[in-house]
């Protein structure tokens, strides 16, 4: 059965309904009525919250995919008592009738995918073995400053850059004539910054 009622307060509950009756009868009866509720009303909601889910899923012959709201990772979420979860670990404590200990990873590698058999318990150490052994590490092209060139900080979005495009322009356009120690101590940069901009291999953004 799928629970969201933390058990630290279903404990402080049930903790505050005995120290109401110290030790008379009547009070140890409302105190079993009032149990029963709290754990009635918590499968009712467990039920709320399994159609909630449930609505939101499309079935095909090979994955269960998430049809509701995702993150900006392409994972699907829901909210549970004001609390965002992952959709793919909902699935899981459906199936598996309790909390995952670690990672949930996907066989199929589709993040939409909430089908339990797709689905397995692993370490973040297996999460990451998981990823290189489908090619899904972010390095080369598929690396953020090239997937996401816009949330790179580039140039004068860097707060400590002491350069801008016009000093950069500067420097290519002078580099043949004026020394490049010269234009490094005139700009109050070294060498090496100097002889990087004018090959391209930084401030690629601005044109050469």
């Amino acid at each position: 059965m799928f629970t969201r009622t933390r058990p630290q307060d279903a404990k402080k509950s049930v903790s505050e309904m005995v120290s109401l009756a110290k030790g008379d009868p009547i009070s140890i009866e409302w105190i079993a009525i009032g149990i029963y509720k709290l754990f009635l009303a918590n499968d009712m909601r467990s039920s709320q919250v399994e159609n909630r889910f449930w609505n939101r899923v499309s079935k095909t012959d090979r994955c269960w995919n998430w049809i509701g709201a995702t993150n900006r990772y392409g994972y699907g979420k829901m909210m549970i008592d004001g609390r965002r979860e992952l959709v793919h670990r909902i699935s899981w404590r459906l199936a598996k009738h309790r909390e995952p200990r670690n990672c949930v990873l996907h066989h199929c590698d589709n993040r939409r995918c909430v089908r339990p058999d797709h689905l397995f318990e692993g370490t973040k150490s297996d999460n990451a073995l998981d990823r290189h052994s489908k090619h899904r590490d972010a390095v080369g092209v598929r690396h953020g400053r090239y997937t996401k060139p816009e949330r790179t900080a580039r140039g004068v979005a860097i707060t400590r850059s002491k350069l801008d495009e016009e000093k950069v322009k500067f420097i290519r356009d002078n580099y043949q004539t004026i020394r490049p120690y010269k234009i490094a101590k005139l700009l109050g940069i070294n060498y090496t910054c100097v002889y990087k901009i004018n090959k391209g291999e930084t401030w690629k953004h601005v044109g050469v």
